[in-house]
């Protein structure tokens, strides 16, 4: 299954990439999940590459991605001609097209973007299948436990709160202990 992005799927002004459809064996449907419909966010790489792909198709077809004879391109020729030359090229070892997905998976992880995000941009509605394949390959970096959180959400409450511990009962300042 795979998405065939047309340019309306593209909104440059929000950063996003709209997936609605997908196209499996041949024909377009919806995707088989509710999590499969989503906008996936897109990093400052991705707008470049489909702005620069935006001037070579927009005017001859309604899809972003068109092969040398400007059909859209799909999964099977992409991968057997193209795909394989890019890897033997660079001096990459085969593998399957489909494993950029788990690539950008493993990448993002690694470079400490939250699982839950992650999760939703591949369309994954639970992190199970984060944490089933893709987290083992996590490096256990180094880092400074819950100082985030003394960050983010104990030291913005604290100066709410006149310096009270939250969550604990105090006494008003009127009372005699």
């Amino acid at each position: 299954m795979v998405s065939r992005l047309e340019h309306h799927d593209v909104d440059f002004r929000l950063g996003v990439v709209k997936v609605r459809e997908t196209l499996v064996q041949g024909e377009e449907g919806p995707p088989k999940t509710d999590g499969s419909v989503r906008d996936i966010k897109m990093l400052q790489p991705v707008v470049d590459a489909l702005r620069d792909q935006r001037k070579f198709a927009l005017d001859k077809s309604d899809y972003v991605f068109l092969n040398m004879y400007g059909k859209t391109v799909t999964p099977g020729p992409l991968g057997k001609h193209a795909w394989k030359k890019v890897l033997l090229e660079m001096g990459i070892e085969y593998r399957p097209l489909m494993q950029t997905r788990h690539t950008f998976a493993t990448l993002m992880l690694d470079g400490f973007e939250t699982p839950g995000w992650v999760a939703r941009m591949m369309g994954q509605t639970s992190l199970k299948m984060i944490y089933d394949h893709y987290y083992s390959y996590i490096k256990d970096y180094p880092s400074e436990e819950g100082q985030k959180f003394i960050e983010r959400v104990y030291n913005p409450i604290m100066a709410k709160e006149e310096k009270t511990t939250p969550f604990l009962p105090h006494k008003d300042k009127g009372e005699i202990g």
